[in-house]
């Protein structure tokens, strides 16, 4: 029987196409030119022993007013995500509950405005998001 299932799994599995290029997932908000969202994919944040889950992976999509703030996210994108990270590790593991929505979009704009000279960023979007 499991031959069978092997031999059967084979077949499918050879059918199925992976692309390279992250898609961007499809918002509420329509007309958001493809240009203007910048992705930061997979963060993955431990959570301290104590708390309930063992950790929160998570994507990020910046909606960029203009091209010059674009422009310095891109040249400081290394920076900008170990702040995220720093940020996100720091303000997850201070309470014992996991932060909503609303809250960690609020840490991650504040700490990406701080680090911006161009502008400042307001809209964001948190996909993947998972508390494992």
């Amino acid at each position: 029987m499991t031959g069978i299932g092997y031999l059967y799994l084979k077949g499918r599995v050879s059918d199925i196409r992976v692309d390279k290029e992250e898609k961007i997932p499809q918002f509420d908000r329509p007309g958001i030119p493809k240009d203007q969202l910048l992705i930061f994919p997979s963060f993955v944040i431990p959570l301290k022993e104590n708390k309930k889950f063992t950790y929160i992976s998570l994507s990020i999509y910046f909606n960029l007013p203009n091209k010059e703030i674009m422009g310095e996210m891109i040249e400081k994108k290394g920076e900008l995500r170990g702040i995220i990270y720093d940020i996100l590790r720091e303000e997850i593991n201070k309470t014992e509950e996991v932060p909503s929505m609303p809250e960690l979009k609020g840490f991650i704009v504040r700490g990406v405005n701080a680090a911006l000279s161009a502008g400042k960023v307001n809209e964001i979007y948190i996909t993947k998001y998972l508390a494992v």
